[in-house]
């Protein structure tokens, strides 16, 4: 199994790789890290070998030291998993003799100026050359919290931890401005709400609307009759997407990389989930232990967004109603 804090799959492997998987699974949507971590333990006792496995689904990390070790964080997850673990950096910083990491190049530029990181390879499968490389250890971002020994209470939930200067967008006391996204990645289809379902919010009063959707969910901007205020921004440049972000009052997403990047930005972000969501969210709160800012909206029943929009909506009005002072938290 793959025992970092990233998607598993328990149906894949051997008895003892799924066993493993679920039992994580559940040790960690429970908030029970420590006992996660000690499945984690039997994963590495095991040595499961993951070569022939997708990126998504290797671990990396075998449980070797990483004190006074050049680090090789491979970002081998998605943009939203890099972002939620890369505040390890700071803490891993003073006990290591070097830090490099190897993601997707539209992360670097959010990356670069918040976080002290001493060189940043472009994602790829084979090890990289790197200097005192007979000294490096590998570790995936998302197995940062394990070899932390992580819990509920040691968080590293401090935020902003990622920095970027706003976009100048219309300012009006009298108006919050509000980022939408309703469509993830493929990876779990759960996840999307069609932007038709939204429709209800689009008339709430002293709010403007602003979409943060990237790839094929755009197509459905012209057919929802949706207005926004940028329905032709479709740059895939992380950059101006997080200054967008930073700008706005409220970020409303789906369980999806905007959701993470709002969070790291200290954005008020209220994040849509699933009855089966990702074990990061834990069950029964609508707050986020990782992201002090985040509000949770859950399902109560499996495939009823209904719902949750319906919440949505009214929390909404709420806060558009009040003063700009006391709208949302900062």
């Amino acid at each position: 199994m793959n025992v970092s804090a990233g998607n598993t799959n328990p149906s894949s492997g051997s008895e003892f790789e799924r066993t493993n998987a679920e039992r994580w699974t559940a040790a960690m949507r429970n908030g029970e890290f420590e006992r996660a971590w000690q499945e984690g333990d039997r994963a590495l006792a095991a040595r499961i070998d993951y070569s022939g496995r997708i990126l998504g689904l290797r671990a990396v990390w075998r449980g070797t030291p990483l004190t006074g070790r050049h680090i090789l964080i491979r970002c081998w997850r998605g943009l939203g998993d890099t972002i939620q673990f890369i505040r390890y950096v700071p803490l891993l910083r003073p006990q290591v003799r070097s830090i490099t990491i190897e993601a997707t190049e539209v992360l670097f530029p959010i990356l670069t100026p918040a976080i002290c990181i001493d060189r940043f390879l472009p994602l790829r499968d084979e090890k990289p050359s790197i200097a005192g490389q007979l000294d490096v250890v590998e570790i995936e971002a998302t197995e940062l919290p394990f070899a932390f020994r992580t819990t509920l209470e040691t968080i590293p939930n401090q935020v902003p931890y990622l920095q970027v200067d706003p976009a100048e967008i219309p300012s009006n006391p009298e108006t919050l401005n509000v980022g939408l996204c309703w469509k993830g990645g493929n990876w779990d289809l759960l996840r999307a709400i069609p932007l038709a379902a939204f429709r209800q919010l689009s008339s709430t009063p002293h709010v403007a609307f602003w979409q943060l959707q990237r790839g094929p969910g755009q197509s459905e901007i012209g057919p929802s009759g949706f207005s926004f205020c940028n329905p032709k921004d479709n740059s895939l440049d992380l950059w101006p997407t997080a200054r967008l972000v930073a700008a706005l009052d409220l970020i409303i997403s789906v369980d999806t990389m905007v959701a993470h990047l709002a969070g790291a930005l200290a954005k008020p972000v209220w994040t849509l989930l699933h009855t089966n969501a990702d074990w990061r969210w834990l069950q029964g709160r609508d707050d986020s232990p990782w992201y002090p800012t985040m509000r949770l909206f859950r399902q109560t029943k499996s495939g009823d967004w209904t719902s949750v929009i319906n919440y949505v909506a009214e929390s909404l009005r709420t806060a558009a109603s009040q003063s700009p002072e006391s709208r949302l938290p900062k």
